[in-house]
């Protein structure tokens, strides 16, 4: 709790803390929301707002699973992790792909804590958007794919020049041979074999 020197009675002390709170969970730069024990959401911030592109008005007191933001393949994932929540273990991070209500997608890793407020179980869930992280992680991916696909194709086509060569010096009637820089024999013909 947030006190000020100044500030002597209780009341006001904790009317200025819970304004500070407020404060700080409606700025926090990542998403934060508040689940019941039902998985009905009560509360979420700005940076939620944002990151779905819904006005909390629009979720709050719907069901998690219910609300359009968690994609069907996603929901038994969410539905596991409430009920590790509700048992009292935190979870994640863990990633998640939410719909936006323009119907974009924005990857997300999400934690999870059990809360208890007024003697109500609550849990606060604060998801990070790694959208660019995963895109960059994806073109790295496929860079690196290219790049594997280059080299092999290069090796390829030098095993068929090298080949080719190793023929034409085999089939040369005069005498032919490669030397390494320490003047060591690495190549000879049939004929300077004779």
């Amino acid at each position: 709790m947030i006190e000020r020197a100044d500030i002597k009675d209780p009341a006001e002390k904790f009317r200025i803390s819970d304004e500070y709170m407020k404060i700080f969970f409606d700025y926090a730069p990542d998403a934060y929301y508040l689940l019941d024990s039902e998985g009905t959401l009560i509360d979420a911030n700005m940076a939620a707002e944002r990151l779905t592109g819904y006005r909390k008005e629009e979720f709050i007191g719907r069901k998690i699973v219910e609300s359009g933001i968690l994609p069907q393949d996603y929901i038994s994932k969410a539905v596991t992790i409430l009920a590790k929540n509700l048992l009292g273990e935190p979870s994640g991070p863990d990633e998640f792909v939410l719909n936006r209500k323009d119907g974009g997608k924005v990857v997300v890793e999400i934690s999870t804590y059990p809360i208890e407020v007024e003697g109500k179980k609550l849990i606060l869930g604060i998801a990070h958007d790694i959208t660019e992280r995963k895109n960059m992680e994806r073109k790295i991916k496929e860079y690196s794919e290219n790049l594997e696909s280059l080299v092999k194709r290069r090796t390829g086509d030098l095993e068929k020049t090298t080949k080719f060569l190793e023929m034409i010096i085999e089939n040369v009637p005069d005498l032919m041979y490669i030397k390494d820089r320490d003047l060591r024999y690495v190549l000879v013909n049939e004929s300077f074999c004779k």
